[in-house]
């Protein structure tokens, strides 16, 4: 489901933000996401990233694969604007 993978990438992202720069307040300003394939009989795995911090902006990037086979099935580009 496509939205769940969008809600799961911007949660992954703001966690990612909090474990690098400690509880802030803020809001996603965009989230580009493509869609590779389907994913289906197995668990996914999200991995995020913080590709760069600023004083008012953050922008990260966000990969969900398959648990068990690692292939990519989402990709997603994020900035948040720090409140």
């Amino acid at each position: 489901c496509g939205q769940a993978m969008m809600s799961a990438a911007d949660t992954a992202m703001v966690l990612a933000i909090v474990s690098q720069l400690g509880e802030r307040h803020m809001t996603t300003v965009q989230q580009n996401t493509s869609f590779l394939k389907p994913i289906s009989g197995q668990d996914a795995r999200v991995t995020a990233r913080v590709v760069r911090a600023g004083k008012n902006l953050v922008f990260g990037e966000i990969d969900i694969s398959g648990a068990t086979d690692g292939r990519s099935v989402c990709r997603a580009s994020t900035t948040y604007a720090l409140l």
